[in-house]
């Protein structure tokens, strides 16, 4: 049996791919060999073995603390070196105060201010990298599930922080003391959230009040574990170079929106003075009001060529963002038109749940008819109309990992009776 054990061992390893740390391999040598071992109701020590420090036993049962080891550490070194080098004076700033504070074990709650291509996704990359490079535990989150896909093996926060979705002013994470998640928060170095202004203060003075908790370290703020914030209170769309020959236009309303998020632009209400403004839009930057003006607007984000043949890359570079869904059902069923191809329309199944016994009250209030006829946010209309080739928006969330997120723009590919399949195009 002892001759057979070592090669057991090492298949084990070699199907798990797991990266270890080399002061560490004896332990989890000890640790695959003591699950062998349990098998035939022996211990390690039966052997003359030592036994497993508890600390790092507790770690190897822990399955969340255990992805967020899994990095190969000499890959994540070599790309180090390279985000590094390419970051610019701002970047190289804030990453040095935070690498800086994590090697001095002092706390830092850092806010990162920019609006959308100002390179703060490239700063998270590169500070996870570095601190996993060590061996660290880093959790950066985002706001959004699509914001969440650009920070690579992490979630939403409401996801990973079991945050509530009914929050009041003393919620706490559903995060028990003794939980794995807890154990995991308890090792982590540093905290990184992405998109933070879109999300309700209550949620940092819930995830505020659970670390206080699981630290038992009350009087410091998230138990004194350090916090890098990022975002835009403006929340403006990013200028893309080389648009052709609408930039100037593109560059002059970017600027303007970004005067409009600096408030420098508008004339102050009497009744707030301090809120609220009123804006005139500049005449440039409306659509003549006339019988054709919804048409040209998008005949010229979606001509005919990307329409009867759509392309995933053309495809991301293009939108029409409304402010209310009467007009995106507009602009939809005029884009419908536009597509060649046949069109397959999907109805709901909407009806009343009653409570009680008042089930026929219920149906009498709220008959399927006028159910129909509504129109929530979020949700698609009571008929979806689609043909093959055209661009849609997944509502909600199905399977973060896999890309698939509130947001994630995809491109209809096959109409079935109950299935709606579509290529992922960002």
């Amino acid at each position: 049996m002892s001759d057979d054990i070592p090669l057991r061992v090492a298949a084990s390893f070699h199907m798990s791919k797991i990266y270890i740390n080399p002061s560490e391999l004896e332990s989890y040598v000890l640790y695959e060999l003591q699950i062998l071992l349990h098998q035939q109701s022996k211990s390690v020590s039966d052997f003359g073995l030592p036994k497993i420090p508890q600390h790092l036993l507790d770690d190897l049962q822990n399955r969340l603390i255990m992805e967020e080891k899994n990095f190969d550490r000499e890959a994540l070194i070599a790309e180090k070196l390279i985000l590094e080098s390419k970051m610019n004076d701002k970047q190289q700033m804030i990453y040095n105060m935070v690498i800086s504070s994590n090697s001095s074990k002092k706390q830092e709650l850092i806010f990162v201010y920019g609006h959308g291509g100002t390179g703060k996704t490239f700063l998270w990359k590169a500070i996870t990298t570095a601190l996993r490079a060590e061996g660290k535990i880093v959790l950066a989150v985002a706001s959004s599930g699509i914001a969440s896909l650009l920070l690579s093996f992490d979630q939403t926060a409401y996801s990973r922080f079991k945050i509530p979705l009914d929050l009041t002013d003393e919620s706490m994470c559903n995060i028990k003391k003794q939980t794995n998640m807890a154990s995991l928060l308890k090792k982590t170095e540093m905290i990184i959230w992405d998109e933070v202004p879109m999300n309700d203060r209550k949620c940092l003075e819930a995830l505020d009040r659970t670390l206080r908790d699981i630290y038992d370290i009350l009087e410091v703020p998230f138990g004194g574990l350090t916090f890098v914030l990022g975002g835009d209170f403006r929340q403006t769309l990013p200028l893309k170079k080389g648009c052709g020959k609408q930039k100037e236009n593109v560059a002059n309303f970017a600027e303007w929106l970004l005067q409009i998020g600096n408030g420098s632009v508008g004339i102050p209400d009497k009744s707030d003075l301090h809120n609220v403004s009123w804006i005139e839009i500049p005449e440039k930057f409306c659509i003549q009001h006339t019988k054709e003006s919804l048409q040209q607007l998008i005949s010229f984000i979606y001509d005919e060529e990307l329409l009867r043949n759509p392309d995933a890359m053309k495809l991301q570079q293009q939108a029409i963002i409304c402010p209310k869904n009467e007009t995106v059902d507009i602009i939809n069923n005029m884009i419908m038109r536009k597509k060649e191809g046949q069109q397959k329309t999907y109805t709901s199944c909407d009806s009343a749940t009653p409570y009680s016994n008042d089930g026929g009250q219920t149906e009498l209030l709220y008959p399927t008819e006028y159910l129909n006829c509504q129109n929530f946010p979020g949700l698609p209309p009571h008929e979806l109309s689609l043909k093959i080739g055209v661009p849609i928006i997944l509502l909600r969330n199905l399977n973060v990992a896999g890309g698939l997120c509130n947001g994630t723009r995809m491109i209809v590919t096959q109409l079935l009776s109950n299935l709606i399949e579509g290529e992922i195009i960002t």
